[in-house]
Order: structure tokens, then C-alpha cells, then sequence
């Protein structure tokens, strides 16, 4: 406002005017520069937003500001290095920013909108366990029309039977179900909740009343009738330990009567009783449990919930316990006989608690293409999607059978003319046949002897869908500021690891002749305080001590002495052997620091070598240490030599308008 006023008093030609405004523009970017480095500026903007976020506590005091400007001057000064080298041209380096890229994305090619409901559906869902049978009949995605309109005719009558009740579900499930389980199961899928089924399945079976069967759900494998059987409040989780006995021993099979289990459920009713008796669980489960990956750890299992993989008996035994400690009856399952222990219950947690995680699974969920669908929708609005409606029918032709068996190719003499076919174009970019065709080329899978046309119809959409999504990523560094920064960040985080690994960390592992030089210069910082040498024996009683004792008094090695006398028990006696500093032991303080023999107990003695007087540690006794501190000289060696090279210059106007 203050440049319209002196403008108004002070009339100027154009060439002035556009001048002024010139110098304007440029003393107000240089007003808002904080550093330069070589001739590259870095803005106020800049530098608050990396502060900001890496700042968990942000404080602008003077120290606070000045000690984080000198640390991003150096982290830009390491990645200009490895700029100048070329490095952000490798080819392993662009395919590892590519991978990173990819991820970065996904949270930003989604509708917030939508994965909220998915979010809140799931949750709510999961509040209730649903236990429900179904009825399959076979369909691919892909199957042509009449075949797909057949199953669905095929469903539908069966359906009708079972309404008008001329036969029952079950009965239907065990005689025309194509889920080959339902000949053992008729059909009968359990308890599950959100997540357990593919969605629309699952969509179906929430959707549907107790009792009631559903309309055809159709999902990748065909179409479903959904019989929903109970509805109960989510049981939440149970922290459960087991002992087990195995009715499947063919030893002990030979011994049992009925070829059941006689002499196993005697076995798993003398536990009991031993339980009953007050004898402790751990100890039982170490002396007569049978499930080898438990037995030793008090028969610990996993987390049980109403849909875990346990048997239906164990998910039952766990519920009923009413509390922590309790355990349960004998029962029996396929895999033996067992006794189940309650060690703790986890309630259904809250919204809050799990919403972080059902993003998560929504994001590798099927429900997930709903979101996607959604975004593709608005993309394709975005840019103008414009779509040759004659480009697929006549893309048709090109295609023969050998699309069923994944050997289909582009007829090279039709290439040219595909080139010239635009299918669609989005944005600035057009799409043709031949970008369609090596889309094909590259994805096409095995697939049954169907409709050749659903076949390419269904290829084009996935092909279609995925160009826009991959078109709207690309494009995310020009259209969204927060994904331009947070993969900035990304591409320069990785150029600083791979130079300072070259110029530091691995160069000080690696020159051993600069590390032992850098060893010799300052050896003198890391000194042992004063050590004694010492060998401390352990024996297991006052005769064994003092056969140890006379061994060594006689000069014979600790090794020799735990082999002679360690041949009846293992652990007759223990060795201890080293050199101790001061303050390092509390039983090496407590002897007298002379050499010779000391008793310190009946069982207990030791032989002091002598007292080693201080000493600089070397190299072998501390490279950790004089390698760790190599690589901080070599990094200020370094960085002296980037300053050099691109002169760091800071606006100390700008610096202080953000000290508080």
C-alpha cells in the first residue's frame, strides 16, 4: 500500500514503473532469504517449515534457532556436494526415490471423505461378530454373457426353493454349492467380522437379517446366497495357555482300548486332578503337556478372538472362563485333549484406539477401491478426460485366443497404425492402442477360455484406471505443495546418507591407515584407570574349592582345572578371568590388590596376577570408540571443506525477526 501512495504523488513512466516494481519484487525475496550457500538461497519459509516439523518442543529462542540454522546449513551443503557429484543420476538411486514415491503418494491420492466412512463402517461392524452359511456357484469376471447370465439363473432358482421351502439351506449348500467345503460344512463359514471376508461378501452378510437369505453377492469367485444364522456383541480377545495331550501318539494308540484316547484322557484327567491338588501350572505344563512349542513356556498361545483359527472348542473353553487364572475342564479337539488357562481379556478397544489401524487394512483391503474409484472420478474431471468411443471395439481385432495363455503380442505391422489410435487423453498426455496393447503385453494373465471380448474390456478399464492414478502421482510434485516438500525431503535425505556413508562412516571403518593415524594423535584421551588381573573360582563346595585351590597354587591352567574337575557335574566349578578397573565390580573392589591367592569364601577364591598401573587403552581395546570419533573428525574435515567451497552467507535481519 505504501508503494500505490508514493505511485499517486509521484507519477512515473512505464519503464520506470515496471523498474520499481522490479526492485521491489527482488528486495522482498531477498528480505525473506535467511542463508545462501554458494549462490543458492534458502527462504524464511523454508527453513520455519523443516524447523517446525523436526522440533517436537519448538522454542525460538536465540540458541534454539541459531544451533538448527547451522545444522540445516550443513545438511544443504551436503546434498549440493553430492549433486555436483552426479549422484542423483544413478540408476539405483532414482529406482530407490521411485519406490519412496510411490508410498509417499498414497496418502495423498485418496478421499479423506470416503476412507473416514470406510473407517467408521468398519469400526462399527466390528463391534459384532455375525455367523452366517453361503451358497456359491462358480462365475469369472470374465466369463462371457451367457454363462455369466446361466449362474445367475442358478442362484436365483435355488434361492427360490429355499424361500418357498422346498428344500433347506443346508441341504442346497450340500448339494449344489461349488465351495467344496460344503460337503463337510454345508455351507457353514462360522463366526466372523469386518475384515475376515472379501467386502462385498462381508457388505451382504451385515446387510442381512437373522434368519433371512440374502439376494445373489457377487464377488470374484461367483455369486453368493448368505444365510445369516446369529449376531452377537465382538467377545473382544482372551490371553489364553494351554496343556495338552496328544490323542495322535501311535505309541500310546497301541496301548488305548476304543482307539479313541482311553489312555490319553486318563492322562489329561491326572493333570487335572494334580491341579485341582494345588500342584503349580507351569510345572505341570514343562512335565506333561505334549505341545512341544508351548510346553516350555507355561503353555502359552497367541490372542483368541471369536474368529481366530483355534478350534471352535478351545474359542468356547477361553469365553467361559470368568477370570484371570481360571482354567477350564478336560475337553477334547482334533488335536488332543486339553485344559485351557485364562491369563487376561482385552475388551473391543475404542474408535480412537483403532482408527490409526483400520486406516491401515482399508488401505490393503478391497474396500479400499472404492476410495480409489472415487479419486480416479475426480482426476479424470480434473484434466479434462476425453475418451475415443470406437478406439476399444476397434482395438478388438487385434486380439485372438492366444490371450487366454498369456502369449498375446502386438502384430509389429500393426504397430504403426495402433500408435496413430487414441483411445483417450488426459491432461496434455494421449493415450493410444499401442500404449493399451503393451499394457496388455506386460499384465495379461492365465485365464479361462471366455468371452474375449470381456476379457480386453476389463484389461481396459484396469488400464484406463491405473494411467490416471499413475498420471495424477506423477503429477503431485506440480499440484500439491505438502507432497512437493515431503518428497524433497525424501530425495534429499537419501542423497545425504549415500555421500555421508561414502565420506564418513564407511571410510572410517575402511582407512585403517588414517584411523590408526588419527589413533596415534590422540591416544592419549582414553586411558584404563588402574586394573587388576585377576582369576575368580566358583566351586560348588568347600572340597571342590579346595582341590581347585592346590591345582592352582601348583600353576595349572583355569582350562585344565574346570576339565578334571567338572567331569562328574558340569558347573563343580566356574571361572572368571580378566582385567577389571576400579568401580567396575564391586567383587573385584572388595579384593586386596596385591598379587597372590585370596580366600573369599569357602567356595569362592581368587588368584591375583598382579596391578596394572594406568595406561592409554589401544587401539584393538577401544575401536569403537577411536572409530566413532574418527568419523566426527572426517565429517568436520569435510564440512570445512564444503564451506569453503560454497561460502555460507546469512540475513541476520531475517534470522532475528524469528528469535523470540
Amino acid at each position: 500500500m505504501y508503494y500505490f501512495r508514493l505511485l499517486k504523488k509521484y507519477p512515473l513512466s512505464m519503464k520506470k514503473l515496471s523498474l520499481l516494481i522490479f526492485c521491489i519484487y527482488s528486495l522482498s525475496a531477498q528480505a525473506q532469504t535467511i542463508f545462501t550457500y554458494g549462490s543458492t538461497p534458502v527462504s524464511k519459509e523454508e527453513f520455519l517449515r523443516v524447523y517446525q516439523k523436526n522440533n517436537h518442543t519448538i522454542s525460538y529462542d536465540d540458541i534454539s534457532v541459531r544451533e538448527y540454522l547451522e545444522l540445516y546449513e550443513n545438511f544443504k551443503l551436503k546434498v549440493k556436494a553430492a549433486e555436483d557429484l552426479g549422484m542423483d543420476t544413478i540408476d539405483a538411486f532414482k529406482q530407490e526415490l521411485e519406490g519412496y514415491r510411490k508410498q509417499l503418494a498414497q496418502p495423498y491420492l485418496t478421499s479423506k471423505k470416503v476412507t473416514d466412512l470406510l473407517v467408521r463402517e468398519s469400526y462399527q461392524r466390528m463391534q459384532f461378530e455375525i455367523k452366517a452359511s453361503h451358497i456359491l456357484i462358480n462365475c469369472g469376471l470374465n466369463d462371457m454373457p451367457k454363462d455369466t447370465l446361466a449362474a445367475y439363473k442358478k442362484v436365483m432358482d435355488i434361492r427360490e426353493k429355499i424361500m418357498k421351502g422346498a428344500m433347506s439351506f443346508d441341504s442346497a449348500a450340500y448339494n449344489f454349492s461349488d465351495d467344496p467345503s460344503a460337503q463337510r460344512n454345508l455351507g457353514n463359514l462360522g463366526y466372523f467380522t469386518a475384515f475376515n471376508m472379501i467386502y462385498s461378501f462381508e457388505s451382504g452378510a451385515y446387510n442381512t437379517k437373522i434368519g433371512d437369505v440374502s439376494l445373489p453377492i457377487r464377488t470374484q469367485f461367483g455369486y453368493h446366497l448368505i444365510k445369516v444364522t446369529d449376531r452377537r456383541a465382538a467377545r473382544g480377545e482372551v490371553k489364553i495357555a494351554h496343556i495338552m495331550v496328544n490323542i495322535n501318539d501311535p505309541n500310546r494308540e497301541r496301548i488305548s482300548t476304543d482307539n479313541d484316547s482311553t489312555t490319553s484322557r486318563a492322562r489329561i484327567l491326572a493333570i487335572y486332578a494334580k491341579l485341582k491338588s494345588g500342584e503349580k501350572w507351569d510345572e505341570l505344563c514343562k512335565q506333561y503337556s505334549e505341545d512341544p512349542y508351548t510346553n516350555q513356556s507355561g503353555g502359552l498361545l497367541n490372542w483368541v478372538s471369536s474368529t481366530s483359527r483355534y478350534p471352535e472348542e478351545i474359542k468356547n473353553a477361553a469365553f467361559s472362563l470368568n477370570q484371570d487364572n481360571d482354567y477350564s475342564a478336560p475337553f477334547k479337539t482334533e488335536f488332543g485333549w486339553h485344559i485351557v488357562k485364562r491369563l487376561e481379556v482385552k475388551a473391543t478397544s475404542t474408535f480412537e484406539e483403532m482408527k490409526e489401524s483400520l486406516y491401515q487394512k482399508i488401505q490393503r483391503d478391497g474396500r479400499s477401491d472404492l476410495n480409489k474409484a472415487v479419486i480416479i472420478d475426480s482426476i479424470k474431471v480434473a484434466n479434462n478426460f476425453n475418451e475415443n468411443g470406437s478406439s476399444l471395439a476397434d482395438f478388438m481385432k487385434y486380439v485372438d485366443t492366444t490371450i487366454y495363455t498369456t502369449s498375446w503380442k502386438i502384430d509389429s505391422a500393426k504397430l504403426p497404425l495402433m500408435e496413430k489410435q487414441s483411445m483417450f487423453v488426459l491432461g496434455s498426455k494421449g493415450y493410444t492402442q499401442a500404449d493399451f496393447g503393451a499394457y496388455i503385453m506386460s499384465y495379461q494373465t492365465q485365464q479361462r477360455k471366455s468371452s474375449i471380448p470381456a476379457i480386453i474390456t476389463g484389461m481396459y478399464k484396469d488400464f484406463v484406471n491405473n494411467s490416471v492414478y499413475e498420471y495424477a502421482e506423477n503429477n503431485l510434485t506440480e499440484t500439491n505443495f505438502d507432497f512437493k516438500n515431503i518428497y524433497k525431503e525424501y530425495r534429499d535425505g537419501i542423497l545425504l546418507f549415500d555421500l555421508t556413508d561414502k565420506k564418513v562412516w564407511s571410510k572410517a571403518v575402511s582407512d585403517t591407515l588414517g584411523l590408526q593415524k588419527f589413533f596415534e594423535s590422540h591416544k592419549a584421551e582414553h586411558l584404563w584407570k588402574e586394573r587388576i588381573d585377576v582369576i575368580l573360582y566358583t566351586c560348588a563346595d568347600k572340597a571342590i574349592a579346595k582341590k581347585a585351590m592346590k591345582m592352582a597354587n601348583k600353576g595349572i591352567s583355569p582350562d585344565s582345572i574346570t576339565n578334571t574337575l567338572n567331569q562328574l557335574k558340569p558347573l563343580n566349578v566356574v571361572v572368571k578371568k580378566g582385567k577389571f578397573e576400579r568401580g567396575e565390580s564391586s567383587v573385584m573392589d572388595s579384593l586386596k590388590w596385591i598379587k597372590g591367592t585370596q580366600n573369599l569364601s569357602d567356595t569362592k577364591f581368587a588368584i591375583v596376577n598382579g596391578v596394572l598401573a594406568s595406561q592409554p587403552k589401544q587401539l584393538s581395546e577401544a575401536r569403537g570408540t577411536y572409530t566413532s570419533e574418527y568419523q566426527s573428525f572426517l565429517e568436520k574435515q569435510w564440512l570445512l571443506e564444503l564451506r569453503e567451497k560454497y561460502p555460507i552467507r546469512v540475513n541476520d535481519e531475517v534470522l532475528k525477526s524469528i528469535i523470540k
